[in-house]
C-alpha cells in the first residue's frame, strides 16, 4: 500500500513510479531495495517497464539479474556502438542467451552516418527496432507532459506502440519485468523492464 501511494495513474492504464525529487535519494537506494520493489511490482503487474541510468551501476546489475530480456538501446554512433558491443558481451557472461538480448536502433534516420549493416556487423547480431529520430516531435511531448500516440500519424509513436507489442509478446507465464539500459557514454534512454526483461541503450 505504501509503494501504490507512490505511483502515478495514467488513464491509458499506465502506472509509472517517477524517480525521487531529491538526487540523494536516487544515489542512495541499495540493490536490495531495487530488488525488493520489483519483486513487489512483478507480482502486482502483468509487465513492468524499469527505466536505468547509462552504466553498469551495482542498481542497474540488480535489475538485470531479475531480467528476463534485455534491451540494448543505441544510436548510430561509434561510441554507442562501441559501448553496444560491451553490455552485449557481458550479458553474455552473464548467463544471457542470444534471443533475450535485443537491440534497438534509436534517433533512426536512412541517411545516417553509420550504415545498419555496419552496426550490425559489429554487434555481431540484427537490430531488433528501429525508433525514427523525431526530435522536435519528442520535445513537445516532453514539455507539455503529452503523450506521443501512433493514432496522429507519427512515425514515432508507431515505433514505440511497435515495441510494447514486441515486449508484451515475449513475456512468458509469469515473467513480469524487462530492462532497458543506455549504451552511449551520456544517452538518452536508460533502462526498460516488462515480464521480468532488461533493456539497455541509449
Amino acid at each position: 500500500e505504501l509503494l501504490q501511494g507512490f505511483l502515478l495513474h495514467h488513464n491509458s492504464g499506465l502506472h509509472l513510479l517517477d524517480s525521487p525529487e531529491m538526487v540523494d535519494a536516487i544515489h542512495g537506494a541499495p540493490p536490495s531495495a531495487v530488488e525488493h520493489t520489483l519483486a513487489f511490482l512483478a507480482d502486482t503487474y502483468q509487465f513492468v517497464v524499469v527505466d536505468c541510468p547509462p552504466g553498469l551501476t551495482d542498481v542497474t546489475l540488480e535489475s538485470i539479474a531479475q531480467s528476463e530480456q534485455v534491451a540494448i538501446v543505441m544510436t548510430a554512433e561509434l561510441p554507442s556502438v562501441r559501448n553496444s558491443v560491451r553490455y552485449i558481451e557481458h550479458l553474455s557472461k552473464l548467463g544471457y542467451t542470444s534471443s533475450s538480448i535485443h537491440v534497438v536502433l534509436n534517433r533512426y534516420s536512412k541517411r545516417g552516418p553509420l550504415s545498419d549493416d555496419n552496426i550490425e556487423k559489429a554487434l555481431g547480431r540484427e537490430i531488433s527496432l528501429r525508433v525514427p529520430n523525431s526530435y522536435n516531435e519528442v520535445i513537445q511531448a516532453i514539455n507539455t507532459g503529452a503523450p506521443i500516440s501512433s493514432g496522429n500519424k507519427s512515425d514515432f509513436g508507431a515505433a514505440i506502440q511497435k515495441w510494447a507489442h514486441e515486449l508484451a509478446s515475449n513475456g512468458t507465464g509469469n515473467d513480469k519485468i524487462q530492462a532497458m539500459a543506455a549504451a552511449k557514454p551520456r544517452g538518452d534512454m536508460k533502462a526498460l523492464f516488462g515480464g521480468m526483461r532488461a533493456l539497455f541503450g541509449r
